[in-house]
C-alpha cells in the first residue's frame, strides 16, 4: 500500500520536476507555474483513487512543494559562487514530505480501489494497474531525473576535453539504454548478465580509458552511479 501511494506521488513529482518544467521557466524562475503545474499532476494521478486522504496529502504537498521552490530560488539567488548543493537539498526534502504524505495515506487507507473500468482495461492488458504504474515510475525516474543528477554530481570531475560527446547529448542517450536493459535483467532475475551491459560499454571507451587516467576516473564513477541509480530504483519498488 505504502509504496503505490508513494509511487503516484513521486509520478507527479518526476513529471512536474523534470519532464513539464522547460527551460524557460526554470530560467525565469516562474515559481507560481511551476508549483501550479505540479498541483494539477499530482491531482490528475491521483482522481482513479481519490478519497479525502488523498485530499489532505494532495494539500500538504503542494504547499510544501512551493515552499521548497521558493527556498530554493532564494539560496540561489543568494550565493555568489555556483553550486549544485541547492539542487540536492530541494531533492532530499522533497523526498521526505512525499514519504510522510504516502505514510499518512496509508495509514488512514487499508487498500486503494481502482474503478471497474480501469480494472477491465487493464485485464484485457495483462498487467495490473500497481504494475503498470511501477514499470512507469521506474522508467521515467531512471530517465531525465538521474542523467541531470548524475551530470550534476560529475561536473567536478569532468575532463576539459571532454566536451563533444555531451554537446550532442550522447553520453546521456547511452546511460539511458544501459540503465533500461539492466532493469531488464533486474526483473527477470538475469544479474549476471548486467557484467555484459557493462562490458560492452567499457569496450567503447577501452583506449581512452587506458590512455587517460582522469578520464577513467570519471567514466567509473559514472559507470557506477549509473548502476547503482537503476538499481535503488528497482529495490524502491520491487
Amino acid at each position: 500500500m505504502f509504496k503505490t501511494v508513494f509511487v503516484v506521488f513521486s509520478l507527479a513529482y518526476i513529471l512536474s520536476e523534470f519532464y513539464f518544467r522547460s527551460e524557460k521557466h526554470v530560467k525565469k524562475q516562474n515559481l507560481f507555474l511551476h508549483s501550479y503545474v505540479y498541483s494539477l499532476v499530482a491531482f490528475i494521478l491521483m482522481i482513479p483513487v481519490i478519497n479525502k486522504w488523498f485530499v489532505v496529502a494532495w494539500l500538504f504537498l503542494s504547499i510544501t512543494h512551493g515552499i521548497i521552490e521558493w527556498l530554493t530560488y532564494r539560496t540561489q539567488s543568494s550565493t555568489t559562487q555556483h553550486s549544485e548543493l541547492p539542487f540536492f537539498a530541494a531533492q532530499v526534502l522533497h523526498i521526505v514530505f512525499i514519504i510522510i504524505a504516502s505514510i499518512y495515506v496509508s495509514f488512514h487507507c487499508g487498500t486503494l480501489n481502482f474503478p471497474e473500468w480501469m480494472d477491465s482495461i487493464f485485464n484485457v492488458i495483462g498487467i495490473g494497474e500497481v504494475q503498470f504504474l511501477t514499470w512507469v515510475f521506474m522508467i521515467l525516474l531512471i530517465w531525465k531525473p538521474v542523467n541531470i543528477t548524475i551530470k550534476k554530481l560529475l561536473s567536478p570531475y569532468k575532463p576539459a576535453n571532454e566536451s563533444s560527446a555531451e554537446d550532442k547529448n550522447t553520453g546521456g542517450f547511452i546511460g539511458l539504454l544501459e540503465r533500461v536493459i539492466i532493469l531488464i535483467f533486474l526483473s527477470i532475475a538475469q544479474y549476471s548478465a548486467i557484467g555484459l551491459v557493462l562490458t560492452a560499454k567499457s569496450i567503447a571507451r577501452y583506449n581512452k580509458i587506458a590512455e587517460d587516467k582522469t578520464f577513467a576516473e570519471y567514466y567509473l564513477l559514472g559507470t557506477l552511479l549509473s548502476t547503482l541509480s537503476v538499481i535503488a530504483a528497482y529495490l524502491i519498488v520491487k
